[in-house]
């Protein structure tokens, strides 16, 4: 799959569930000392990706610390923020396995020539 709209799809879908597999991490280190949340950040480099015909499989995204205040056990995880974030990993999760479920809707329509 190159950068077609399906290569788009699956390397969203792919980093998606990756951010969401860290955000669960951080959610299941809630009460471990000194641990530090971390994020995913790829978006801005599968655009980029995207727009310059860069291979979409290319794109790991970066993985980055949170800072933020130190709770009572001694590290940085914050339950509203994590809840927060693993929302926004599902929405983008779920946008992108509609969206590839609307694309093989329409090539099966037209294969097929049937009517939805």
């Amino acid at each position: 799959m190159s950068n077609s709209v399906f290569g788009l799809l699956a390397a969203s879908l792919n980093l998606s569930q990756r951010a969401e597999s860290l955000t669960t991490n951080n959610l299941a280190n809630l009460q471990t000392p000194g641990y530090q949340a971390q994020r995913l950040s790829f978006r801005r480099a599968l655009a980029q990706a995207w727009q310059a015909g860069t291979p979409l499989s290319a794109v790991t995204g970066t993985v980055s610390t949170v800072s933020g205040a130190v709770s009572a056990s001694g590290n940085g995880v914050s339950m509203t923020g994590e809840m927060s974030q693993l929302m926004q990993d599902q929405l983008l999760y779920s946008t992108a396995a509609q969206a590839w479920t609307d694309e093989m809707t329409q090539i099966n329509t037209v294969a097929g020539g049937q009517v939805p």
